[in-house]
């Protein structure tokens, strides 16, 4: 039995290839190309080494057709890796091509209940069954004749509940449809030293791809001692390439790109999606996944072991190297707001350190997060992490004296800084404020010693017990020249 309610469903079937039309006077030729290696910076854009192969017919000049590059490319950056096989135009291509293709549909009800016209067949309905010759009768209405007998029965009413035909009934039919397909990509002249199967490797600019640096860095209870920092690499492949086995390299720096030129499009269309991946997942063989590193330039670099697997769209988190490092636990108050908690690290690992985030785990337990700038080999970086609201700092300012002499203006002020704690214990905290600035600035006494910064800054180290009050007071002068 057939229902006489119809699904209209489409049956896609292969589609017929046609090929790009060869330009005037040179051999043009569909090429695959394959990512080999691509070093990526943190800014977005990323140098990128792969290989166009290309079955050739002759030897001279010839054009690569590779479909479905990247859109993200630079076209300006395109240059060959063999010296003697140059790149000598390079232009993105988007053509039409028509397409012939044969569909499967579901007929509509008109279509099934034609095929059964004049054919014995069983209909039921509320009135009954009943068996003879399919008819039309007149618009949407049908007739079962048997013998001298005609029973009308309405379709577009739905009173035909369903009906019985032969075997050589058919629900589908298949049609075929012409259309067409924008094909886009790549188009590389070269030039080909002899005919066959070649390979043509080269490089380009590609934007998108990018890696952001961050730390794990575990921290043990005690004020001071040496803990351990993870360095770990998340890789984002929001280019227009496919990188399947490709050698990674990660740089710790980002040369100059000059936005405003025409040479690069630094807001590629690109899938944004990103689907987080174990790493373990994005690469192939066996063994252990480490990064080894070396200066190149004014760069470091770190290249991944294995060769890693990143389509489109997708992330991944690498692990690049752990460290042993030393640390140095305080609070710390700069100008105004809370006081923080803050680490001292030292960079032992005798690589540096590329600028991000870093994860502060003190005892195991995870205690706050801080923007880490650059720091460079045995160089030191402090963290702000938390605040510390157990430690109050309230500061005050008064301008006690202002005079003018022929040549030159000179302000005197006069700060007080309160330190309250409601704390249990004995803590080191770091106070540091700025004095004004002018032509010149002198501190001329301070309760408490002093350390001079760069900038006009003022530090204080002191041992703040517990449930303490405690208090700084400094004067200092501004001359301004006439």
């Amino acid at each position: 039995m057939i229902s006489g309610r119809i699904i209209f469903t489409l049956f896609a079937v292969a589609l017929t290839s046609v090929c790009l039309a060869h330009a005037a006077g040179l051999q043009s030729e569909n090429a695959t190309s394959k990512i080999d290696e691509v070093l990526i910076y943190s800014n977005g854009m990323a140098l990128t080494q792969s290989t166009a192969s290309a079955n050739l017919a002759s030897t001279g000049r010839a054009l690569l057709l590779m479909e479905n590059f990247s859109q993200s490319a630079q076209l300006g950056t395109f240059r060959s890796s063999m010296e003697d096989t140059p790149i000598l135009m390079a232009k993105r291509f988007m053509k039409e091509e028509k397409i012939s293709e044969k569909i499967d549909y579901n007929m509509n009800l008109d279509e099934l209940l034609n095929q059964s016209i004049g054919k014995q067949i069983s209909v039921g309905n509320e009135q009954g069954v009943f068996s003879g010759k399919l008819m039309w009768v007149s618009v949407g209405a049908l007739a079962i004749q048997n013998n001298s007998r005609l029973n009308v029965i309405s379709y577009n009413g739905n009173s035909i509940i369903s009906f019985e035909t032969n075997s050589s009934f058919q629900v589908k039919k298949e049609i075929e449809r012409n259309t067409t397909r924008k094909k886009w990509g790549i188009e590389l002249s070269v030039v080909a030293e002899k005919p066959g199967k070649q390979s043509f490797p080269f490089s380009f600019i590609d934007s998108g791809a990018k890696w952001t640096p961050s730390y794990n860095i575990d921290l043990s209870t005690g004020a001071v001692g040496a803990g351990k920092i993870d360095a770990m690499a998340e890789v984002s492949n929001n280019g227009g390439v496919e990188w399947e086995n490709t050698k990674m390299k990660l740089a710790v720096g980002s040369p100059y790109f000059i936005e405003s030129s025409r040479a690069y499009n630094l807001a590629p269309t690109y899938n944004s999606m990103q689907m987080e991946k174990a790493a373990s997942d994005s690469v192939s063989g066996s063994g252990n996944l480490d990064f080894s590193g070396n200066s190149v330039g004014t760069q470091y670099v770190y290249t991944l072991s294995e060769p890693v697997t990143l389509t489109r769209g997708e992330s991944a988190i690498y692990r690049i190297f752990n460290s042993d490092v030393n640390y140095s636990k305080f609070y710390v108050w700069e100008n105004q707001g809370l006081v923080q908690k803050a680490v001292k690290i030292t960079n032992a690992a005798g690589k540096p350190f590329a600028a991000g985030i870093a994860r502060i785990y003190d005892g195991g337990i995870f205690a706050g997060e801080a923007l880490m700038e650059y720091i460079g080999e045995s160089r030191d970086a402090e963290l702000k992490y938390a605040a510390y609201p157990q430690i109050k700092v309230v500061k005050g300012t008064n301008r006690t004296t202002s005079e003018t002499f022929f040549d030159r203006r000179e302000t005197a002020y006069d700060v007080s800084i309160k330190i309250e704690s409601s704390a249990n214990t004995t803590d080191t905290l770091r106070l540091r404020d700025s004095m004004g600035y002018g032509d010149q600035v002198r501190l001329i006494s301070s309760s408490v010693s002093a350390a001079q910064l760069s900038g006009n800054r003022l530090e204080w180290q002191i041992n703040v017990p517990a449930n303490a009050n405690l208090s700084i007071n400094y004067k200092y002068v501004v001359i301004n020249f006439q």
